[in-house]
């Protein structure tokens, strides 16, 4: 299925009102093909289009002319508050492709989509699968997690979670994504005593307060385990979505659309449901070696004496 299709779909493009997150050089929704979207982003238009212009990726510096007007800069401030200022009768859906791994409060994106969404709300999202992109070796995010970051109320990413983006980022044959078929040889990017050293410099600025965003992944997913933080988050009232739909990408993503619910599952039924998710990421992880060049010997370079 086309990816613009399904991220679309269920979406009325005559009489809908929505948010497009992030869009950059390739909205999904353009307001350009009619769509009565409300571009978010991080800086305006003009700031879009230095990054893009001067980026080194040529296909990006090719397709700038499709950076649309931003409509609302979200700096500092809720989701909700910042869109509902533009249109205060609330959103038909909402658009966010390779976004929500890098909101520091998983739980409170959910919270505020869930605020400005009228009747009948889709969310729908692209999400990168850790399998196949440079997050191969960070574990899973659980709702554990989740509800540290929430309990937290997180606006910037942990030095933790900045020496593990660092420290543990990889390429396959020298690319940060790659097809689920693909085949090569991982390598890591960034020496350890280089990851320790951003991270010793991040901490020292968020101890005395100069320390600035940095965008990073902080929450890593496969298809099943999304499924299963959704499930957990929402069986303890603190989200109100559920996935009604979830296939894989065309690449190194999945594709999820999310609507709103007030049905809980059994208490049974929820025990059940965990843990078929559990089992079914870890057979995720497991199927994603087969294709890659692992070392199935490791020589730690221990002396012959040494136990």
């Amino acid at each position: 299925m086309d990816r613009s299709e399904f991220l679309l779909r269920g979406i009325d493009h005559a009489t809908a009102h929505g948010i497009e997150i992030g869009p950059f050089y390739n909205p999904i929704a353009p307001k350009a093909a009619g769509w009565n979207t409300t571009v978010v982003d991080f800086t305006d238009q003009d700031g879009l289009l230095q990054t893009a212009t001067t980026h080194s990726n040529a296909t990006i510096r090719e397709m700038a002319g499709n950076i649309e007007a931003v409509d609302v800069v979200w700096r500092d401030v809720r989701l909700d508050e910042a869109c509902l200022r533009k249109r205060p009768e609330g959103f038909d859906y909402l658009i966010a492709s390779h976004a929500i791994e890098h909101f520091p409060d998983i739980i409170t994106f959910f919270q505020e989509v869930s605020a400005l969404a009228r009747p009948d709300f889709i969310l729908s999202l692209a999400v990168p699968d850790c399998r196949m992109t440079f997050d191969f070796f960070r574990p899973l995010s659980t709702s554990g997690e989740a509800l540290r970051a929430h309990r937290e109320q997180r606006t910037m990413h942990t030095p933790e979670n900045m020496f593990e983006a660092w420290a543990y980022m990889i390429n396959l044959n020298g690319a940060g994504a790659w097809l689920p078929s693909g085949q090569g040889t991982l390598e890591l990017t960034t020496p350890l005593a280089d990851a320790y050293d951003k991270y010793a410099k991040y901490r020292r600025c968020i101890t005395d307060g100069t320390q600035s965003y940095v965008d990073a992944h902080c929450w890593i997913f496969t298809p099943n385990s999304f499924l299963l933080m959704v499930l957990e988050l929402h069986a303890l009232g603190l989200i109100d979505f559920v996935v009604t739909e979830l296939e894989p990408g065309e690449g190194s993503e999945f594709w999820v659309q999310m609507r709103k619910s007030n049905d809980k599952a059994a208490a049974a039924d929820l025990h059940r449901m965990r843990l078929a998710l559990l089992t079914a990421a870890r057979r995720e992880l497991a199927e994603s070696v087969r294709f890659l060049k692992l070392p199935s010997h490791i020589d730690l370079g221990r002396s012959p004496s040494a136990p």
